[in-house]
């Protein structure tokens, strides 16, 4: 086993080249996902914090709702209290004014009917009323209580009404509550307005307080943004750093010289590499593919057609008997499903354009094809420009043909590229049409021709 050339052709293995493209993939997602989480995770917070603050406020409202009804009913208790009162000292004051008007009605009765010794006519009693002082006083008495008793009389309806209407009439709740609350916030200097003012914003202050928001998680987008991009392009370098030192390390390889022995001890103590070596070795001996070839000619592959293609005629190996030349050896499109992977050891057809119509071994659901060519490092200056490009692949169903697959051959690849497509046909002819190579003028070399997929159910090989 060569094992250098075996860590070579691994280190330019395009899988490992992937393998780390995936991991930096999946490291820059998690990357994201940590930044959906933080952002998910503030808003959250902030969502928390507002909720609080309405609670907070409303738990202030009704606070301050519960202390207008307390004042209120207080106010409503004292307005009570105050019209009995004013009823209980009008009511006193008509009795006092009652009581007065009795005795000077009383004191006047009996003026009038005490004795007298004479018999006098009515210009003589006024005559002496007026001369007596105390009949003088008592009338000017009578008048005047006379006269406060017909304002209290007249005042006496209206005090009624007042009083019905306040003792009856009272105001709806509702309205001397939403009165009240109208003079509380018309009152700036108000603890209630202050509480409600230190919490609520008006709608520019809210707009800035969103903004600012906003502002800050754009901040954290782009702090996390160009965090990932940093981590990225770090690990971009980094990546680029193992490229480095795996050309490096390919070169030593290349360049070192030392016992096989030595070598082989350390690739041993890996375990990975020992995996990786088992199953490229696997690999190898299943077709280089690990797929079985229903075209290949020893298990009952053939060539049915070439259409209109020519073969090109190059020198070849000549077989000479005492220098006279008996046989020419020559590759014929028989050749592409044959083992063989020698340079020179392929059909080659003039021009860049040709097909040929292969009968498989079985009649099976075809899933996939691979073309080899013979690798760069096996040309002698490092061109493979004679191998196909652009192909086509069609199934051949008695006289229907119809597409299967285009594909390309990447000259930068593998020697053996593998190409794969969906399909339900059960099929026992291909045709393989090559639309273009890699540049030659002159030929175009296909070297192996393989067709993979599954037998169908009626028809098992083995």
């Amino acid at each position: 086993i060569y094992y250098d050339t075996l860590v070579i052709k691994i280190l330019d293995s395009q899988k490992f080249t992937a393998l780390v493209e995936d991991m930096t993939l999946q490291h820059r997602h998690s990357l994201e996902v940590s930044l959906h989480e933080a952002i998910d995770t503030e808003l959250a917070g902030l969502k928390q914090r507002t909720e609080q603050i309405d609670q907070g406020i409303h738990a202030q409202v009704r606070q301050e709702i519960d202390l207008v009804k307390q004042m209120l009913k207080v106010n409503s208790d004292k307005v009570t209290k105050e019209n009995e009162n004013l009823r209980e000292v009008n009511r006193q004051e008509v009795d006092k004014l009652k009581d007065n008007l009795a005795l000077l009605e009383a004191q006047l009765h009996n003026l009038a009917n005490a004795p007298s010794g004479r018999s006098t006519t009515n210009q003589e009693v006024e005559g002496e009323a007026n001369d007596n002082p105390q009949v003088q006083s008592l009338t000017t008495g009578l008048v005047t209580l006379t006269s406060r008793l017909g304002h209290l009389e007249s005042k006496l309806p209206q005090v009624r009404s007042q009083i019905e209407a306040c003792c009856n009439n009272k105001p709806d709740l509702r309205v001397e509550l939403e009165s009240r609350l109208e003079q509380i916030l018309s009152n700036f200097s108000s603890p209630a307005v202050q509480t409600v003012t230190s919490l609520f914003v008006d709608r520019e202050d809210f707009q800035a307080d969103r903004q600012n928001i906003d502002l800050q998680l754009n901040m954290l987008r782009d702090s996390m943004i160009e965090k990932v991009k940093s981590e990225s392009d770090s690990m971009n370098t980094k990546i680029e750093e193992l490229r480095t030192a795996l050309k490096e390390r390919k070169n030593e390889v290349k360049d070192e010289i030392e016992p096989a022995s030595d070598l082989a001890q350390t690739l041993r103590q890996s375990e990975y590499v020992e995996e990786i070596v088992k199953a490229a070795l696997a690999k190898y001996d299943a077709d280089k593919t690990g797929l079985f070839d229903f075209a290949l000619e020893s298990a009952g592959g053939s060539i049915l057609s070439t259409r209109c293609t020519e073969s090109y005629e190059g020198s070849s190996a000549v077989l000479s008997v005492m220098g006279v030349p008996i046989w020419w050896e020559t590759n014929n499109p028989r050749s592409i499903l044959q083992p063989g992977m020698a340079p020179g050891q392929c059909w080659a057809f003039r021009g860049s354009t040709g097909a040929v119509v292969v009968k498989l071994s079985a009649t099976i659901i075809v899933k996939a094809v691979s073309i080899e060519h013979i690798s760069l490092r096996s040309t002698p200056d490092g061109q493979i420009s004679s191998a196909p490009k652009a192909m086509t692949l069609s199934g051949i169903n008695g006289e229907d043909i119809f597409p299967l697959a285009n594909f390309t051959y990447e000259k930068s690849g593998d020697p053996v590229q593998t190409f794969s497509f969906q399909s339900q046909r059960k099929l026992d002819t291909v045709e393989l049409n090559v639309l273009s190579n890699h540049g030659h003028p002159d030929y175009t070399c296909i070297y192996r021709f393989r067709v993979h997929g599954d037998p169908a159910e009626d028809d098992k090989i083995h």
